[in-house]
């Protein structure tokens, strides 16, 4: 679905108590993005996507409420490496 799915690739990390395999997480620490652009020229750009607690949304103008379970908090970065299409021709530029 995303125009460049061949050149995005998800890191993981592989948790372990001794030489016992724990878990795999999809979570992994906040500094291996910038790093691994900094130090690795076939990186070229990186997401970090935070999960929040469910969060309430209200729209001021049709006193619409709303619940979401599924909100992240995302580096700037996502519009660049993810094809998302919107609703409007100018909806990306209030992203920027």
């Amino acid at each position: 679905m995303h125009a460049q799915a061949k050149n995005i690739f998800r890191i993981t990390l592989d948790l372990y108590n001794g030489n016992e395999f724990v878990l795999n997480d999809s979570q992994t620490y906040q500094t291996l993005g910038p790093e691994f652009k900094d130090k690795l020229p076939e990186v070229r750009d990186f997401v970090r996507l935070f999960p929040l607690d469910p969060i309430e949304f209200k729209s001021e103008q049709s006193k619409v409420i709303s619940y979401e379970n599924k909100v992240y908090f995302a580096d700037k970065s996502i519009l660049d490496i993810f094809s998302f299409d919107f609703i409007g021709k100018d909806e990306r530029s209030k992203f920027n």
